[in-house]
């Protein structure tokens, strides 16, 4: 990644500075490196310069490209701080369960991968905004045909033990095994689980193991 001027001389280049305002950054490498490293860029300049990108953006979804493809949602203020995290870990949570690039440009967020990314990454983020307006349902309509996912169940005594102080402990888990984890009862909120998803089967049945370990050892 570099900054490209095509000016011949440094009169040409300072002529041209003059007149844009802006110089060319060329990157180089694999189209998902590329294109991850674009929008941390944008990210990075839309914090500075608010409305540089996003002026005039508009929500994309590429619903018919099976391959490499970005789309494009907006969020609300409110939801865009809960979905950033402290340091931008929830955000981070998210990209790595799901396999896809996230970025947030402004209030705007970037998905960018396989169709089966983008829309693994879509689910959480509306799973995870859904949390900051009370308990989340899932029943078998939302989880049928997916294989992102598997269920723990978690004693009624040991519900608690999931919120406050602990809830770091699963934070953790997330962390560790790149999984985005919650708890979220059924259709008719009969019953309450910890679920767990993750395009990774492997990393999903880590983090079973490590929820297991500080619950019941």
């Amino acid at each position: 990644m570099f900054f490209m001027d095509k000016a011949k001389d440094k009169r040409d280049k300072a002529a041209m500075k003059d007149a844009t305002g802006t110089e060319k950054l060329t990157i180089f490498g694999a189209q998902r490196s590329r294109r991850g490293a674009l929008l941390k860029v944008m990210s990075s300049v839309e914090t500075k310069n608010p409305g540089w990108f996003t002026d005039g953006c508009t929500e994309k979804r590429h619903k018919d490209v099976k391959g490499f493809a970005t789309d494009r949602l907006y969020l609300s203020s409110d939801d865009l701080s809960y979905a950033l995290g402290k340091r931008g870990t929830t955000r981070k949570k998210l990209a790595a369960a799901s396999g896809c690039i996230l970025e947030y440009v402004g209030q705007w967020c970037f998905m960018a991968g396989t169709e089966a990314q983008r829309e693994r990454c879509r689910k959480y983020l509306k799973w995870l905004t859904a949390q900051r307006h009370g308990p989340v349902s899932l029943g078998s309509r939302d989880l049928r045909g997916r294989d992102d996912w598997d269920r723990v169940e978690v004693k009624r005594e040991l519900r608690s033990q999931l919120a406050g102080n602990r809830g770091q402990e699963l934070r953790r888990v997330e962390e560790d095994t790149s999984t985005f984890c919650f708890m979220a009862y059924n259709e008719d909120k009969s019953d309450e689980r910890l679920l767990v998803f993750g395009y990774s089967q492997a990393n999903r049945e880590r983090a079973i193991r490590q929820v297991g370990y500080w619950l019941y050892v």
